[in-house]
């Protein structure tokens, strides 16, 4: 799921996207990888733009930012304040919100628009693609 388009490096995140608390998570604007904020902030991969703080998954991000800020902007996610999901649709995260404070619950058809869920269902598939492969592929492949 890591993609850097613009550079090649190589560093490893201590958690899956699944195991990231909601409440800890942010999205980089430039690979779109889920992240930990807290993670993010010891490492000091954030920045502070018009009053929000903004989390990187790397250092070599941070440095694509710091190069080309309108590039990565349109990007941005927005987050529901009530369970603090993230969406690419600043309207889906008010929706989120509004359902969120109404019913003190998520609503699956709105979570279904969220980057979380989408990274954790594209998780789940790749766990899935890898229980079926045969015994000799999954010998073979990386643990």
């Amino acid at each position: 799921m890591h993609n850097h388009d613009e550079h090649e490096h190589h560093h490893h995140h201590d958690s899956e996207a699944a195991d990231i608390p909601v409440d800890r998570m942010a999205v980089c604007p430039v690979t779109g990888d889920a992240i930990d904020t807290a993670e993010a902030e010891k490492l000091g991969h954030f920045r502070d733009v018009d009053g929000k703080r903004i989390y990187f998954c790397c250092a070599t991000c941070v440095q694509l930012f710091d190069d080309n800020p309108n590039k990565y902007t349109p990007k941005l996610l927005y987050q529901c304040a009530e369970c603090g999901l993230h969406y690419a649709d600043k309207s889906k995260a008010k929706e989120c919100e509004t359902w969120c404070k109404q019913y003190n619950s998520c609503n699956l058809e709105i979570t279904k628009q969220s980057v979380e869920y989408r990274q954790n269902h594209e998780l789940t598939i790749e766990q899935k693609k890898a229980w079926y492969e045969p015994d000799i592929l999954r010998e073979e492949a990386p643990h």
